[in-house]
């Protein structure tokens, strides 16, 4: 038989325990209550650029015309708008009006008089066939322009930059363009062309690229100049950099130890698409800076870092 003594020590080591960790959890609860969630960062080191980014669209510089050499119709037409041809290559046969009246006529007269009146037209560079309005049995005047063609080796992107920008075009020989489709090409700044469009102040510059692929006329890139190049520089992302309305102060979240966060003021320098260059002051590479849960946050507020 168990003494009642032993019971009701036991019992009462058991309620103990379940006040303690009734009293743990109430502490935890407390702990937490009141503070922000945020995540933190390490400052960066490294080289870092600041870039600017204008607009510039493809364009064939030359179009080579293909004209009828007589008056005629159109006979065995080869291609049709779009197509790629070589140079060399058949586009179509043109048939003079004589010889379309009188060419059979000739014949019957005399059989070995080889006369057909055709004239076969072919192309006079590598490219696409544009503009073209005919189609077989039309007719065409002596001189007509037919069709055109896009000469591939004339390929170029026509950048347009604002006049204040044109130093930074003199620093940038290479330069990275990006496609609508993520593609990226690097090109090669050629000239600069002698005139400004009147209403935005924008001048054009030729650039050359290099593809594997054929591309479109009129399509729409982002060219990406180097507008100062820094080495071993201190940086923060953009989302760890907080500022005012006017953004004349700015300022970031630094954890003081592992609950409290406390606002610096900082000096920035150039910028880029991810980053922000810190003057001042001077961090450690150890030092935590808030990159979310920042906003807002008044110095020496009380945080939980989550990782």
């Amino acid at each position: 038989m168990k003494s009642p003594v032993n019971y009701f020590l036991v019992t009462s080591l058991a309620i103990s325990c379940i006040a303690c960790n009734s009293n743990s959890s109430a502490d935890d609860s407390e702990t937490k209550a009141g503070r922000t969630p945020v995540t933190a960062c390490n400052i960066s080191k490294g080289d870092m650029m600041e870039t600017v980014s204008v607009s510039a669209t493809s364009q064939f510089q030359l179009k080579s015309p293909v004209k009828s050499t007589a008056a005629g119709y159109i006979s065995n037409l080869k291609v049709h708008q779009g197509d790629y041809v070589n140079k060399g290559e058949l586009l179509m046969t043109i048939t003079t009006k004589e010889a379309q009246s009188l060419g059979s006529s000739i014949s019957k007269i005399d059989s070995s008089f080889h006369f057909n009146g055709q004239i076969n037209i072919t192309a006079q560079s590598n490219g696409y066939v544009f503009q073209l309005g005919y189609q077989n049995g039309d007719y065409v005047q002596d001189g007509e322009l037919v069709m055109n063609i896009c000469d591939v080796k004339s390929f170029v992107f026509i950048m347009n930059l604002p006049y204040e920008l044109s130093a930074i075009a003199a620093k940038n020989y290479s330069v990275q363009l990006l496609l609508p489709d993520s593609t990226t090409l690097t090109g090669t700044i050629d000239k600069a062309m002698p005139t400004l469009d009147a209403a935005t102040q924008t001048q054009q510059y030729v650039i050359h690229v290099s593809s594997q692929k054929l591309l479109p006329e009129n399509l729409l890139a982002t060219v990406l100049l180097v507008k100062q190049n820094k080495p071993n520089t201190t940086s923060l992302p953009h989302s760890a950099v907080l500022t005012d309305e006017t953004q004349s102060d700015f300022w970031v979240m630094k954890m003081l130890n592992d609950s409290v966060a406390v606002k610096v003021p900082v000096s920035i320098g150039i910028q880029n698409e991810t980053l922000d260059e810190i003057l001042s002051p001077q961090f450690s590479v150890d030092d935590r800076i808030l990159i979310s849960g920042n906003y807002g946050l008044d110095d020496t507020a009380k945080v939980i870092l989550e990782k």
